[in-house]
């Protein structure tokens, strides 16, 4: 009997089989169903998907060979596979073949007179093992066959690469969670620590102005008016800030209407549109998949900076439109106002982040950033362009609502 000689990547080819995670685990359908379809094929009593450990071959699914899970790996067929991943191992009669004629295989109970055994290669070029038909009797496949094993050896390799991303899917998840719960931590320490000692400098500081306000001259009372003014601040950026680590907690994805939240948007902001004698171009826009609450916030962020940042003397003119991507939308806001400096057009989407003086457009700078953050959490994208013309362009992407669950979304770069 002849054992076969280790190949060069061994050290490589063991890493990359440990790192599915998938030796020694429960029997999976998607498993099973290709070994049954292959014994079915080639008409034989057994069928395996064999994984080739250190010094067994382990089977994965198992059809014919019940109460029996793996092999010594030197006295295994799927060992001499290893080294080639561009081979089909063929033995039509193991009795004639000096390779295996003296195996306790096939010398002895299961008796595997015939064999054939086709590599499982991963993306990486590693031959994690074989799927195999056995029989207990000399036998011969025929093209077809021997076709119809390939084709399923390379549905099971991607069956296993498939199951490992599920599994790094589920342990992100994981983290997330971990990471989330961490956040709400976050937040109570920064409502509890942060909060409370500028409630109480308020507090003290009205306190003064009605007590003692007789007593202070016109400087000591504009102190403590810029003091007050400064802590309603600091105050207002933290609940901006625990706005933004609580975005998508505690809610549920559903199918959206962008043009119904438009509509609702524009109702509330009816006064203001008048007084500024806006003009909002809006196309047909889609549903999509996601957060109700934070995409009304992200339409809602676009259109009101839209207003914020015009040319003085100069009414805002806003076009909104859609364009249908493979899996998703990307949705455009067109304004005529002053338009993104190329220099602040990735720092415009960070944490209170400004262009421009307070005195000049008022606001915490948060407002883009809740966008951005929005946008991610729907797995999309942001960015902004400037026009030819005046003003600049806002673009974000979003799943379709009709996505099928778990389909990657690809979002256009810009």
């Amino acid at each position: 009997m002849e054992i076969p000689a280790l190949p060069r990547n061994e050290a490589d080819r063991i890493g990359a089989l440990r790192a599915y995670a998938i030796l020694d685990t429960l029997p999976e359908q998607q498993f099973d169903d290709l070994v049954t379809l292959a014994a079915s094929i080639c008409q034989t009593p057994v069928s395996l998907i064999s994984l080739v450990d250190t010094d067994r071959c382990w089977f994965k699914a198992n059809h014919g060979l019940e109460g029996m899970t793996e092999a010594p790996r030197d006295i295994a067929y799927a060992a001499h596979v290893v080294s080639d991943p561009t081979k089909q191992l063929i033995v039509e009669d193991a009795l004639q073949d000096p390779r295996f004629r003296d195996s306790p295989l096939v010398r002895t109970d299961p008796s595997m007179r015939f064999y054939v055994g086709t590599p499982l290669v991963d993306d990486q070029g590693f031959v994690l093992g074989t799927l195999c038909v056995i029989d207990e009797k000399p036998r011969k496949l025929d093209e077809r066959q021997l076709s119809t094993l390939r084709i399923l050896a390379t549905q099971a390799v991607s069956q296993i690469q498939l199951r490992e991303r599920v599994r790094r899917i589920a342990e992100l998840n994981r983290e997330l969670e971990a990471k989330n719960e961490e956040l709400d931590q976050f937040a109570s320490i920064i409502s509890h620590d942060l909060k409370e000692p500028l409630r109480t400098v308020r507090n003290f500081v009205d306190l003064l102005l009605d007590e003692q306000a007789q007593q202070l001259d016109q400087s000591g009372r504009e102190y403590l008016s810029f003091i007050d003014r400064t802590t309603s601040h600091m105050h207002s950026m933290v609940e901006d800030m625990l706005r933004y680590v609580r975005i998508g907690h505690d809610r549920e994805k559903t199918t959206v209407s962008l043009s119904d939240l438009l509509a609702d948007i524009k109702e509330d902001f009816g006064l203001l549109l008048t007084e500024c004698k806006a003009k909002i171009h809006a196309e047909r826009l889609p549903d999509v998949f996601g957060f109700p609450a934070e995409l009304r916030q992200l339409l809602q962020n676009l259109l009101s900076n839209a207003l914020k940042f015009t040319r003085p003397g100069v009414p805002p003119q806003i076009h909104i439109a859609a364009q249908e991507l493979a899996n998703g939308w990307k949705i455009t806001f067109q304004d005529n106002g002053i338009g993104i400096p190329e220099s602040g057009q990735q720092r415009i989407f960070r944490l209170f982040e400004r262009l421009h003086h307070a005195d000049v457009y008022g606001g915490q700078g948060i407002g883009l950033a809740f966008c951005s953050k929005i946008v991610h959490l729907h797995g999309g994208k942001i960015g902004v362009t400037n026009n030819e013309g005046p003003g600049a362009t806002f673009w974000f992407s979003l799943p379709k609502a009709s996505a099928p669950l778990g389909e990657s979304f690809a979002p256009p770069t810009a």
